[in-house]
C-alpha cells in the first residue's frame, strides 16, 4: 500500500486507496487504512513512546501489510499485524508520557479515528439478519459507513502530511493545521456518538428479542396457523362441547388480527377492567358501531377459587358489561395454560395483565396495560420499539399531565395551578392566595383541583370546601376517575423507568415527584400554557404564593413565574422535603430499587417500607 502523505487531490487519493482495498469489506478497509498510517509513521510513534530525544528507530518494512492485502479474505493471524501498529496510536494518544512532545490536536484526532474505526467494526459484527427491517435504524447506519470510510481516508492523509514533516520542522504544527485537525476531530466525535447510540439501540433490540423468546406460547414450530393454535392452547383446555364450539367461533373471529389478552384472577382490580372497558369503547367504536382499530381484546379469567358456584356467579357478574370477546368459561383454561401464564407471563394474585399478540400468534408485549393507559390507540402495535418511539415524541408539560383535559387553558397560555390533597384548611388558604395573586399581578389564572384516590371519607372531607370556593376539578369527585388519574401517572413512571433503563433523566425525576404527591396531604403544580413552571409540596408552594402576593405592589421587572420559582428555591433550602412513592404489591412492574428524584440527594437509593392499609366503608370520628 502506498504512502499517501503528500498533499494531493483528495478525491484522487480516496479513489486510489479504495481501489487498492477493493476486495475488503468496509470495516476492514477502515482498519487497514489506519494500519497503513501507523506503519508508515511508526518510527515517530515509537520514538514518542519512549522519549522525545531518543534516536530514530528503523522503519518496519511493509511486508506484513502487503501479505494481508494479498489475501482475498485475510486470516485473523495476519490481521494481528495491524493491531500492533494500532496499539502504537492508542498508547500514544491515551497515555502520553510527561517528556513526550505534546501535540494535543493531533493526538486527540488520532484517538477519535481509532474510536470511529472500532465503532464500524462493532457495527459490522452485529447480526444483520436479526436487525434488518425491524425499525432499529441498522440499515441506515450501515449505509453510512462507506461515506465515513472516505472521510477517514481524507483525515489520515492529512495526518500523514503533518507527521511526515517531523522532525525537520522541529515538530511544529501551524495554527491553521491545528484548527483543521480540531475540526475533523469534532466531526469524528459526532460520528462516534451516532454509531455508539445506534449500536446500543441494536444491542437493546437483540437483548429484548432474546428475552421475549421465553414469553412465547408453546406451540409446534411446524404450525401453519400460529395464532389459532396459540389461542386454542389458552382457552380450549376444557369445557363441554357447547363451550368448545363457542371458543372455536371466537378464535375464527380473531384470526389474522392483533389480539390483546386480558388475563385476570378472581381478586384483580375492578377499576382496571372498568376503565379499560371505557377506553376500549372510545378506541374501537365509532357512532355506527363499526370497529376502527385493528386489534381486539380477549378476556381470559384465571380463577383460583375451588367454590364452583361462587366462581360461576363471579364470572357472570364480571362479564356482563364487557364489550370484548370473553372466554366461554373459566374451566376452559387448562392447568398447563394456567401454569404457563403464571410463570412465563408473571401473573400475580389480585392483578390483571394485558398481553399483546400479533396475527402470527407471537407475543409482542406482556405489559401492554401501561401503554394503553398512556397512549390509547397510538400505542398500537404495543411493541417495545413502539413504546420507545412514543417516548421520543413525548414532552413533559401540562398537556402531558392533564391527558387532553382543559385544552382551552393550555391553548390560551393561561397560568394554571393544579393542586390537591385532603387538608381542608390548606386548600382554603391556597385558593384564596392564588386568586389574590392573580388579581394583584394581573395574570389570567385557572385553578384545577385533584382529589386524593381511594378512601370514601376523603371526598366528603374536601367536597364542602370545593363547592364553597367554586374550585374547578381536574376529575370529578368520583372514585374511578381519581383512581385513573393517579394510576396513569404511576404507569407513566413505570414505563419510563423500563424504557430508559435509568432513573436519572429529568423527565423521570419529575414523574417521581408527581407520583409521590399521591400520598401528600397538600401539593401544587404551576403551569403556563403547556409548560410546567414548577411544582412542590403544599407548604412550600403556599409560602411562596403568599410572599408573591406581598411583592405584587413592587411590580418587579420579573415575570410572575420567575419570581415565584426563585421564592420556592429559597424556601426549599431551609425546609426538609420528603418523597414517598407507593406501589401496590400486586404491581408486576414495580422497580426493585428507586433513586431519589432530587439530583442533589447523597443517598444511593430511597429506603423501602411495607405499608399495610385497609380501605372500607365505616364511620370516622
Amino acid at each position: 500500500m502506498q504512502d499517501t502523505t503528500k498533499r494531493d487531490d483528495k478525491q484522487t487519493v480516496t479513489v486510489s486507496v479504495l481501489r487498492e482495498l477493493t476486495r475488503f469489506s468496509w470495516d476492514a478497509k477502515a482498519a487497514l487504512i489506519l494500519a497503513s498510517f501507523a506503519m508508515n509513521h511508526g518510527v515517530w510513534m515509537l520514538a514518542q513512546m519512549y522519549s522525545a530525544s531518543s534516536p530514530a528507530l528503523k522503519a518496519n518494512n511493509h511486508e506484513k501489510l502487503h501479505r494481508v492485502i494479498s489475501y482475498f479474505v485475510p486470516q485473523r493471524s495476519e490481521l494481528d499485524a495491524y493491531y500492533f501498529y494500532l496499539s502504537l496510536i492508542c498508547s500514544f494518544s491515551k497515555r502520553p508520557k510527561a517528556n513526550q512532545l505534546h501535540k494535543p490536536a493531533l493526538t486527540r484526532l488520532l484517538r477519535a479515528l481509532v474510536e470511529v474505526v472500532q465503532r464500524i467494526n462493532e457495527l459490522q459484527e452485529l447480526p444483520s439478519a436479526d436487525l434488518e427491517g425491524n425499525g432499529t435504524g441498522y440499515e441506515k447506519a450501515v449505509a453510512r459507513v462507506p461515506a465515513v470510510v472516505c472521510d477517514i481516508i481524507n483525515i489520515v492523509t492529512l495526518c500523514g502530511d503533518v507527521v511526515s514533516r517531523f522532525p525537520e520542522n522541529d515538530y511544529e504544527i501551524s495554527v491553521a493545521e491545528e484548527n483543521e485537525l480540531s475540526s475533523h476531530r469534532s466531526m469524528l466525535n459526532e460520528m462516534n456518538r451516532d454509531f455508539r447510540d445506534q449500536i446500543t439501540e441494536c444491542n437493546r433490540f437483540l437483548e429484548e428479542t432474546k428475552f421475549d423468546e421465553e414469553y412465547q406460547i408453546p406451540i409446534p414450530k411446524t404450525s401453519h396457523d400460529h395464532l389459532t393454535e396459540a389461542l386454542e392452547f389458552l382457552i380450549k383446555g376444557g369445557g363441554d362441547q357447547h363451550q368448545q364450539n363457542q371458543a372455536d367461533r371466537i378464535i375464527r373471529q380473531l384470526r389474522r388480527k392483533y389480539v390483546l389478552l386480558l388475563v385476570s384472577d378472581d381478586g384483580s382490580s375492578e377499576e382496571e377492567i372498568t376503565v379499560l372497558n371505557h377506553l376500549y369503547r372510545d378506541i374501537t367504536l365509532v357512532p355506527d358501531e363499526k370497529p376502527k382499530a385493528p386489534f381486539s381484546i380477549l378476556w381470559i379469567p384465571l380463577y383460583s377459587s375451588s367454590d364452583k358456584t361462587a366462581l360461576d356467579m363471579y364470572f357472570n357478574v364480571q362479564r356482563i358489561d364487557m364489550v370484548w370477546h370473553v372466554t366461554p368459561h373459566p374451566s376452559m383454561v387448562s392447568n398447563e395454560a394456567a401454569e404457563f401464564i403464571k410463570t412465563k407471563w408473571r401473573l400475580k394474585n389480585k392483578s390483571n395483565i394485558l398481553v399483546a399478540l400479533d396475527p402470527n400468534g407471537r407475543v409482542l408485549n406482556i405489559n401492554a396495560m401501561h401503554m394503553i393507559w398512556n397512549w390509547l390507540a397510538r400505542a398500537f402495535p404495543f411493541t417495545r420499539s413502539r413504546e420507545r418511539v412514543l417516548w421520543k415524541e413525548e414532552s413533559f408539560g401540562m398537556r402531558f399531565l392533564l391527558h387532553g383535559m382543559f385544552p382551552d387553558s393550555i391553548q390560551d397560555k393561561k397560568y394554571v395551578f393544579m393542586y390537591g390533597g385532603d387538608d381542608e384548611e390548606w386548600i382554603q388558604q391556597f385558593t384564596t392566595s392564588a386568586r389574590s395573586v392573580a388579581a394583584n399581578w394581573g395574570i389570567p389564572l385557572e385553578l384545577l383541583f385533584v382529589e386524593k384516590p381511594g378512601k370514601e371519607y376523603q371526598k366528603t372531607a374536601t367536597s364542602g370546601v370545593l363547592t364553597k370556593m367554586a374550585i374547578r376539578q381536574v376529575v370529578p369527585i368520583d372514585r374511578l376517575h381519581c383512581w385513573f388519574f393517579w394510576r396513569r401517572l404511576r404507569s407513566l413512571l413505570i414505563s419510563r423507568i423500563n424504557h430508559q433503563r435509568t432513573q436519572d433523566d429529568w423527565m423521570t425525576r419529575q414523574l417521581k415527584w408527581l407520583v409521590g404527591y399521591e400520598t401528600e396531604r397538600r401539593w401544587a403544580v404551576l403551569g403556563k400554557g403547556d409548560m410546567v413552571m414548577g411544582h412542590g409540596p403544599g407548604s412550600i408552594m403556599l409560602q411562596a404564593l403568599m410572599q408573591c402576593d406581598e411583592d405584587a405592589e413592587l411590580k418587579m421587572d420579573e415575570l410572575f413565574e420567575v419570581h415565584f420559582g426563585s421564592l420556592c428555591e429559597k424556601i426549599e433550602r431551609r425546609e426538609r422535603v420528603c418523597c414517598e412513592i407507593r406501589f401496590p404489591v400486586s404491581d408486576l412492574w414495580m422497580p426493585d430499587t428507586m433513586k431519589c428524584p432530587d439530583p442533589d440527594c447523597v443517598l444511593e437509593e430511597m429506603s423501602e417500607r411495607v405499608v399495610f392499609e385497609c380501605c372500607h366503608e365505616t364511620l370516622y370520628f
